[in-house]
C-alpha cells in the first residue's frame, strides 16, 4: 500500500469518546499505521452539537498540521462524525485543509426513525412538564418555578434505535435542599453524587471510594469496634453502623 501523502484523522460518532484502551475503531488504526499512515483522532465531545464538535475538530486539525508540517489531512468519519466533518468543511473555512472525507454509515439524508423518536420524545416532554400529582408530592411548578424535566438517552441496541426518557422532578424543600428526589442527607455517606445516566440505565455504579470503606466497615462491625474509635475515613458511616449494631443486638435477644 502506498503511504498516504497526508495525515489521517479518524472522527468517531455519537455517544463515544476517543480512548486508546477501549478503542472505538477496534484494530483499524493499528492496521492503518502498519501501512504507513499517520493516524490521529478527532477528540470531539461524545454528545455535542454538530456545530460545537466541528469547532473542536477544527482545532484538532490545526494542531495536527502544526505537529506534522502537513498542508492537509484525510478524514475518515463514522455516523454523526460525518455530519460534523461536512459542517467543518462547508461552513468553517477548512475546505483547503481537508484532502478527502470518507464517511461510514453517516445519515446524510437524515433518519426517519430518529425523527419519529424525537417527535414522540417531544410529545412526552410536553405532557410531563405540565404533570402534577399532589398525592405524591409531585408538582410541575411552584411559585412560577418549573420542576419537571427529562433526561434523554439515545442509543442503538441490537440494530434498533432506542430512546430512554428519564422523567425527573427537581423540587426542593428546606428539609431536602438538594432535591426531594435527590439522595437524601442520611444517605450521603453512601452516595451524595447526583443520580445520573449510569444509574437510570440500570448500571447502578456506586462511588469507587466505597469499595475499601465497606470492607473496613464490615471488619469493624464484626469486631464490635466502638464507632467513636472508627478511623476518619469511616466516621461518616458511624450513625449507620450504630443502627446496624442496634439491630444485631435486638436479633441476638430473640
Amino acid at each position: 500500500m502506498e503511504k498516504l501523502k497526508y495525515p489521517l484523522l479518524m472522527v468517531h460518532g455519537m455517544g463515544f469518546r476517543d480512548n486508546r484502551v477501549i478503542g472505538y475503531w477496534g484494530r483499524i488504526p493499528k492496521a492503518l499505521e502498519k501501512c504507513g499512515a499517520e493516524v490521529f483522532f478527532g477528540g470531539q465531545d461524545s454528545n455535542g452539537s454538530i456545530e460545537g464538535n466541528a469547532a473542536q475538530l477544527k482545532k484538532t486539525i490545526e494542531a495536527v498540521l502544526r505537529q506534522t508540517g502537513a498542508e492537509k489531512v484525510n478524514i475518515i468519519a463514522h455516523s454523526k462524525g460525518g455530519l460534523e466533518a461536512r459542517y467543518l468543511i462547508s461552513t468553517m473555512g477548512m475546505a483547503d485543509k481537508v484532502a478527502s472525507l470518507t464517511t461510514i454509515n453517516t445519515p446524510h439524508r437524515g433518519c426517519v426513525f430518529a425523527e419519529r423518536l424525537l417527535e414522540l420524545a417531544d410529545k412526552i416532554l410536553t405532557a410531563w412538564r405540565g404533570y402534577t400529582d399532589e398525592s405524591c408530592f409531585l408538582f410541575a411548578e411552584t411559585d412560577g418555578e418549573p420542576h419537571n424535566t427529562i433526561t434523554p438517552i439515545a442509543r442503538m441496541r441490537d440494530g434498533k434505535f432506542q430512546l430512554d426518557l428519564v422523567l425527573r422532578n427537581n423540587i426542593t424543600t428546606p428539609e431536602h435542599p438538594l432535591g426531594v428526589y435527590h439522595p437524601h442527607a442520611k444517605l450521603h455517606h453512601i452516595k451524595k453524587e447526583n443520580i445520573g445516566l449510569i444509574e437510570v440505565m440500570g448500571l447502578a455504579v456506586l462511588p469507587s471510594r466505597l469499595k475499601q470503606e465497606l470492607f473496613d466497615l464490615a471488619d469493624a462491625l464484626v469486631a464490635r469496634v466502638p464507632t467513636a474509635e472508627y478511623p476518619e475515613a469511616l466516621q461518616k458511616h458511624a450513625a449507620w453502623a450504630q443502627e446496624i449494631l442496634a439491630r444485631m443486638a435486638e436479633r441476638s435477644k430473640k
